[in-house]
């Protein structure tokens, strides 16, 4: 899965080939670590929606930054090595 942030937030970062972002992951039911958020929806009532809560836990993955800087191969001494 790739980096849904616009292109100008993922160009901003352009110097990072691999961007470290937050998450919260479904916790299994039981987890003492959990921490609670309470998002699922039980009611559709546009004048009393009603949420339950659910288990979750924080952390973190990599993405590629598609926009990232791409440096060519380059080894300024290599004229050097072929006799150029």
């Amino acid at each position: 899965m790739g980096w849904h942030a616009s292109e100008r937030h993922q160009y901003r970062r352009r110097r990072e080939p691999k961007v470290e972002l937050d998450v919260l992951v479904d916790a299994e039911p039981g987890d003492a670590d959990a921490d609670s958020l309470r998002d699922v929806p039980l009611s559709f009532d546009p004048l009393h929606r009603r949420y339950r809560l659910r288990g979750v836990k924080p952390g973190r993955v990599a993405v590629p930054n598609p926009k990232a800087r791409r440096f060519p191969d380059h080894d300024p001494t290599m004229p050097l090595m072929r006799g150029d």
